[in-house]
């Protein structure tokens, strides 16, 4: 290779990427080059998009070309940074039961990569790249893919990425950026020679992502709605997480006995993971007036008014579920835990303005009448 080629594309070492990511409080990073997705890659999201499975995220059908070719919207990125950094290892629970998934405790994880990630963006520009855009869960990328192929871990049979360290409690991030990063990490891939016409400074191998979930079906075993249809594919109309966060209006009477006690959220599938339980536990202080807040019962939480709602959890993952979605949620959770005194105080929803509320209370108080 030439010493003009080397200049012109070496403009920033892995080694130095890693330095300052790590300096910015992120726990891992990769990189890798961008390119359409794998041809296995391809029929697994195929298989996910014709059976519906994303339920009622349709962002996710918008742009999915892009998803799977990210050069069709940003031609001049070669190279896509990934970032992850952990979160708490376990949820919140109130005094009688109620839970709220692992992930909530702090600050809205959006804004925590988002500020961060702006810091990577700028570092990047100011070494040389014209172009550097992230995304923080809010764009169409598959961040879970681009970090597989950056060597963070793999894909878990439960969908989630899954790295030998940290286990599955990861925020994900990505960079787009036109720099050339050749020196990769690849912590969980196997590597086989490949002839191919590559960039110059590309790693002349493929990548053989590893799976390191063996036979294990822990997480397919227990999931209460049997929501892990294949390997590495949820449907999403039946998951807990999105039923309880994502899904408007009422949930489907078959499904509220199985929610059990998840207000928001759902971690049983990484409760029962086996790289779950070889991790320490992590915890944040960040929002802690959040988490005293939710260690009360879930009768307080029944009478949280909209005005509270959004004030107590602004800077919190749970204001995605909006005021009439939590407390519907904790109606369910009230009506599944048999907490007969909640009745009278679920009755006033009868007369809700919201009929997902009305319909909720009204199946919830014919249970709860009928143990």
């Amino acid at each position: 290779m030439s010493a003009s080629l080397q200049l012109k594309y070496n403009q920033i070492s892995f080694e130095e990427l890693d330095k300052f990511i790590k300096g910015l409080g992120f726990d891992l990073c990769g990189a890798t080059f961008v390119e359409e997705f794998d041809d296995f890659v391809k029929d697994i999201t195929n298989f996910y998009f014709e059976n519906k499975f994303y339920a009622g995220m349709n962002w996710l059908v918008k742009n999915l070309d892009v998803r799977i070719e990210p050069k069709k919207r940003f031609p001049q990125a070669n190279t896509i940074v990934v970032f992850a950094k952990r979160y708490p290892t376990q949820p919140l629970s109130t005094t009688d039961g109620g839970l709220i998934s692992a992930y909530a405790k702090g600050k809205d994880y959006h804004n925590i990569l988002a500020e961060k990630a702006d810091k990577l963006c700028k570092y990047l520009l100011s070494r040389g790249a014209k172009f550097a855009k992230f995304y923080v869960d809010t764009g169409p990328v598959f961040e879970k893919y681009w970090a597989v192929k950056a060597g963070l871990g793999w894909i878990g049979k439960n969908s989630l990425l899954i790295n030998k360290k940290f286990g599955s409690y990861l925020f994900l991030g990505v960079v787009l950026t036109d720099i050339h990063i050749p020196t990769i990490k690849i912590e969980n891939s196997s590597l086989k020679r490949n002839n191919s016409n590559l960039h110059p400074l590309r790693t002349q191998f493929r990548f053989e992502i590893l799976n390191y979930c063996g036979s294990c079906t822990k997480c397919i075993n227990v999931c209460p709605t049997g929501a892990i249809v294949k390997d590495g594919v949820v449907d999403s109309n039946k998951c807990i997480a999105y039923l309880t966060v994502e899904h408007k209006g009422f949930i489907k009477s078959e499904l509220q006995d199985k929610i059990g006690r998840w207000i928001f959220g759902c971690d049983i599938c990484q409760i029962v993971c086996p790289w779950n339980s070889k991790i320490i536990n992590y915890n944040v202080s960040e929002g802690d007036h959040q988490v005293l807040y939710l260690n009360g019962n879930l009768l307080s939480l029944l009478q949280i008014t909209p005005e509270i709602f959004y004030k107590l959890f602004k800077n919190s993952p749970i204001k995605r579920v909006k005021w009439e979605g939590f407390i519907r949620n904790v109606i369910i959770v009230l009506a599944n835990q048999k907490i007969k005194k909640a009745i009278p105080y679920i009755k006033k929803f009868l007369y809700s303005s919201s009929y997902t509320l009305q319909v909720t209370a009204f199946r919830a108080l014919y249970k709860l009448n009928s143990v």
